[in-house]
């Protein structure tokens, strides 16, 4: 966040990129909210009070970023094995990221006071693997 922003944070989101569509960088976007609105519907998420000025790059997943290059430039998704594989890849790349912000929320508990807040962890346009860290 920028320096002069006062928040009162009460959660955070983690957004990984359009992935799928933008695999020369994959990074994650981090928004802060003042209040945590209603879990069973989270079209909230749009109304952060604060965003990074910058974002979290994403490494060692090199390989799978030029699969996945390779797999829309060539128009793979018109192969329905193929497609069906890269959704799989999909999935598991998320939970992977969710899973690396879960070990370092629980690294960093009692250190840091953003590792105490509950902290969303989506990719843009999956809100239906939306995983929340309280």
């Amino acid at each position: 966040m920028t320096e002069e922003e006062e928040l009162d944070i009460k959660a955070l989101y983690l957004e990984m990129n359009s992935f799928t569509t933008h695999y020369d960088r994959w990074f994650l976007h981090l928004l802060a909210y003042e209040s945590v609105m209603n879990r069973d519907n989270l079209d909230w998420l749009a109304d952060f009070s604060g965003e990074s000025d910058k974002t979290l790059t994403v490494t060692g997943f090199e390989a799978l970023q030029e699969a996945n290059k390779k797999y829309m430039q060539t128009e793979g998704y018109r192969n329905d094995q193929l497609r069906e594989a890269c959704e799989l890849q999909e999935y598991l790349i998320i939970l992977r990221v969710q899973e690396l912000v879960k070990q370092t929320l629980g690294a960093n508990r009692g250190k840091a006071a953003w590792a105490d807040l509950p902290v969303f962890v989506g990719a843009h346009d999956y809100e239906d693997l939306l995983f929340v860290m309280q």
